[in-house]
């Protein structure tokens, strides 16, 4: 079996996810697999880029968040949540938005460090709160992370895989309940 939510590039054809059916253990080896094969072709952690170079609120907001993620509140009603639900609906990520987290006329959406950092904060949110909306949200940012081939020109690698062994490792632990 093969983890088919990676095919294609989920930034040119979005996945609903809806009624997605479960095939098993099967399912989950494919979807074990998939990632582990990503991880093996990234390349070497020589070539990693920082995140600074980043601009645009999105960023800021979700880097405020990543720096001070143990001080603020991750409850259902705080900006986050917010900005994950926007995320889930639309399976994007602007460059810029307004106060609703709504795009911007000048916004894009296909910065791919912005996914990256938005995945490593679900996994900040899940871990404090193992609240699964933060762990649905990682796998479904990672999925669009790994669809891509052959985009990680100036793309932090070292955060990258950081984030796909934290998402696996989550998963592992969620398999145990």
């Amino acid at each position: 079996m093969e983890y088919i939510y990676t095919r294609r590039d989920l930034l040119k054809e979005t996945e609903k996810y809806q009624y997605s059916p479960y095939h098993g253990r099967e399912f989950i080896d494919a979807y074990y697999k998939q990632r582990k094969d990503f991880l093996g072709g990234l390349p070497s952690k020589e070539k990693r880029h920082d995140l600074a170079h980043l601009s645009g609120n999105t960023f800021a907001f979700l880097k405020e968040f990543s720096e001070h993620y143990d001080k603020i509140e991750v409850s259902p009603d705080c900006g986050f949540a917010l900005f994950l639900k926007r995320f889930e609906v639309s399976k994007k990520i602007w460059t810029y938005t307004d106060e609703n987290f709504r795009p911007l006329e000048n916004a894009v959406n296909d910065n791919i460090n912005l996914y990256i950092l938005f995945s490593y904060c679900c996994y900040l949110a899940y871990i404090k709160t193992r609240h699964l909306s933060f762990l649905n949200s990682l796998i479904k940012s990672n999925d669009i992370i790994t669809s891509r081939r052959d985009c990680y020109s100036g793309v932090d690698i070292e955060m990258l895989q950081k984030v796909i062994e934290k998402e696996l490792e989550c998963v592992q632990e969620s398999e145990r309940y």
